[in-house]
């Protein structure tokens, strides 16, 4: 069989062609054969998805079904809130932290009939890299596990394009749900500001943190945003396999590709161009202010409220936390309030640049990385820091913005490209996306780990 997605996997429970409890333990033998390799699971809930897939197939026998995720197995980031189930967010100072109530993304997923596999790996409070000294091993990249398996929805990323999950829940500040797409080879979604509900997660910066699902297709990420969002968006089930985008304007942003990105990402954007124009879309090149604009803003707001929800922290169990997140939050403490106003300023100015920009066209075409997944080692606590995010420009504009896979770098290593849009426009950007992953191969090719420890 091809590689399930939500998609295929809802129309064989809906169909009776495989139960929710078949799905369950396929998805549990997985994990018990690659994630001693992948290291994506930090807490496993094995038999409480056991008895909620029985459930499941007994309202499913009573012709009760709860919607297009009735069944289909996941996995949340470690930093959303699981009644009775501890949560971590991937630090020793969480590590006996076992919360009352479901986070709201949770309560919503479970409603819609999700069947919750474990919580997963990420790098400490959202900011730190993949330490040696943390808490939990880093999750490996499923095409290289020497390399970063990209932050901070590392281990949900790594699940995904492992095959261990059919899709996960990820938390996006300045790309964290679209770097672990492109590195690891699959598809991160980071809604517009506000359309799903942030209660009951940790925290890392409350005016840039998002909630997003990570899956193998658009169309997954499309179907897990309807159930997130409570809203409808042009019924993703019934999407056509290859639909068009004749009349469609999309903007090239040269400025924050051609200064940054490697011969493969660039290679992979050229690519991208073509594609789109064959599907009926016109390329139109525009520029943005500069990305290091986004970045820096980015990079003022989190730290500084990073640093105000964790100074107490750090001045009473400051070695409690690794060296990466404890140097990297600790930054924080040198933004002072002019500083940060100015950050806030400034925001509203380049946010305005972003919506501005879509006078003239639909959607807007960048790179999601600047180049494949870097070997883990050479991660450190200054990474983010050599190079501008590149997801940072849609989290301070508040925009929706999906990252997919687009072809591979000189060292075989996935690359991906960014689809975005203005605020409100959540379908507009995933239906795009939709339409690329129909024309494109690159969702047909599995990780070498895949092949090996997966094969049936």
């Amino acid at each position: 069989m091809s590689e399930p997605t939500v998609h295929a996997i809802a129309r064989s429970i809906e169909d009776g062609e495989r139960s929710c409890r078949d799905w369950v333990e396929f998805y549990l033998d997985r994990i018990a054969r690659a994630d001693t390799c992948l290291k994506t699971v930090i807490t496993p809930t094995t038999e409480a998805a056991r008895s909620a897939a029985d459930r499941l197939d007994r309202e499913h026998r009573e012709g009760r079904r709860r919607g297009p995720l009735h069944g289909v197995p996941y996995g949340l980031k470690d930093v959303f809130d699981t009644a009775g189930v501890r949560t971590t967010a991937g630090s020793r100072l969480l590590l006996e932290r076992v919360p009352g109530a479901d986070a709201a993304a949770v309560e919503r997923l479970t409603e819609a009939g999700a069947v919750l596999l474990g919580k997963l790996e990420t790098v400490e409070f959202c900011l730190g890299g993949p330490s040696d000294d943390g808490a939990f091993p880093p999750a490996a990249n499923p095409w290289n596990a020497d390399c970063y398996a990209g932050g901070s929805s590392s281990g949900s990323g790594a699940a995904v394009a492992g095959g261990l999950m059919a899709f996960t829940l990820g938390t996006d500040t300045a790309g964290s749900v679209r770097l672990p797409a492109c590195f690891s080879g699959c598809t991160g979604f980071k809604p517009g500001a506000g359309r799903i509900d942030r209660h009951g997660i940790v925290r890392l910066s409350e005016s840039l943190d998002e909630i997003g699902p990570l899956a193998r297709t658009a169309r997954d990420c499309a179907l897990v945003f309807e159930q997130l969002a409570g809203t409808t968006i042009g019924a993703p089930a019934n999407w056509p396999e290859q639909p068009r985008l004749d009349g469609w304007r999309i903007g090239f942003v040269r400025n924050h590709v051609a200064p940054y990105a490697s011969a493969g990402v660039a290679a992979a954007v050229s690519e991208a161009i073509g594609t789109f124009e064959r599907l009926g879309a016109t390329i139109v090149e525009l520029e943005l202010p500069a990305l290091e604009d986004y970045t820096a803003v980015a990079l003022l707001i989190s730290l500084a409220e990073a640093y105000a929800l964790h100074r107490d922290w750090l001045a009473d169990r400051g070695f409690d936390y690794t060296r990466c997140t404890r140097q990297r939050i600790s930054l924080g403490a040198f933004v002072d309030g002019a500083d940060l106003a100015d950050a806030y300023r400034q925001r509203q100015v380049l946010a305005s640049a972003w919506e501005g920009a879509f006078a003239d066209v639909d959607l807007l075409l960048a790179c999601g990385a600047f180049a494949g997944a870097t070997p883990a080692k050479l991660v450190d606590a200054f990474y983010f820091l050599d190079q501008p995010l590149f997801g940072s420009a849609a989290n301070v504009a508040g925009a929706p913005s999906i990252a997919v896979p687009a072809g591979f770098d000189a060292n075989d290593m996935p690359v991906g490209i960014q689809l975005s849009g203005p605020r409100g426009h959540d379908q507009r950007v995933l239906e795009s996306a939709h339409a690329f992953q129909g024309a494109t191969p690159w969702l047909d090719r599995l990780p070498p780990l895949h092949a090996s420890y997966l094969a049936d």
